[in-house]
């Protein structure tokens, strides 16, 4: 059994799947309402209740690290190595990003994105060929005439939870997927191509600085 969950931004899921096809036995999704450290833990203890399994019987977790909010971030690795080092449950960690370009299901490139604040974005590409996901490029950041640049090279379809953003200020028409956060089956999806490790090695994944660094750091240079 595969728990999986996710809290990288505005809403929280998580699941049960099975550890082959990675299809799910339980899952819940929910949009927020709250901070995900009140949050996240009752939809594990609700997925897990309603799979009929404990944290001991999963063969592995998979989480998501990153890229996203700082906070969302840090609250699923931290409760990820709470939940998985009493039973040495060894864990798998998903871009975020490669979670959501999992929601799209038709074949073709797409372009998963994240909000970034100041017109930038966490993104990064895949395609998917017969039904099969594959990545293009790394997760990276970068502005919005870059990203464009490329998305219009690609010919891609967005979607992620900087899709929106991205669509307003797209100077033409974007082909925008539907998209309502990541959810945790698409996390077990994402998981499946990966190598499991000691839970102890799992961390964030940040591309950019934490708003409050950029500030310090925006503050020390202009006193220079």
């Amino acid at each position: 059994m595969i728990l999986a969950f996710d809290c990288s931004g505005k809403s929280v899921s998580a699941a049960v799947c099975d550890e082959k096809s990675g299809k799910p036995l339980t899952a819940r999704f929910s949009e927020g309402g709250g901070p995900h450290s009140v949050t996240l833990m009752p939809l594990i203890d609700e997925v897990l209740k309603d799979a009929g399994v404990t944290v001991k019987d999963l063969s592995f977790a998979a989480v998501t690290v990153g890229p996203g909010s700082f906070t969302g971030v840090r609250i699923g690795v931290s409760l990820a190595k709470g939940l998985l080092l009493p039973y040495n449950i060894p864990v798998k960690a998903v871009s975020s990003l490669e979670a959501a370009a999992e929601s799209v299901k038709e074949d073709g490139v797409i372009l998963a994105l994240s909000d970034a604040r100041r017109e930038r974005f966490y993104f990064a590409f895949f395609e998917r060929k017969g039904g099969v996901l594959a990545r293009l490029s790394e997760d990276a950041v970068d502005d919005f005439e870059t990203v464009s640049a490329h998305a219009d090279f690609y010919g891609a379809t967005v979607t992620g939870d900087g899709a929106g953003l991205f669509k307003e200020l797209c100077k033409k028409d974007c082909k925008i997927a539907p998209f309502k956060g990541v959810d945790a089956v698409d996390v077990c999806l994402a998981s499946l191509k990966k190598e499991a490790v000691d839970v102890r090695k799992l961390a964030p994944v940040y591309l950019a600085l934490p708003q409050a660094e950029r500030e310090r750091n925006a503050r020390l240079t202009a006193e220079k």
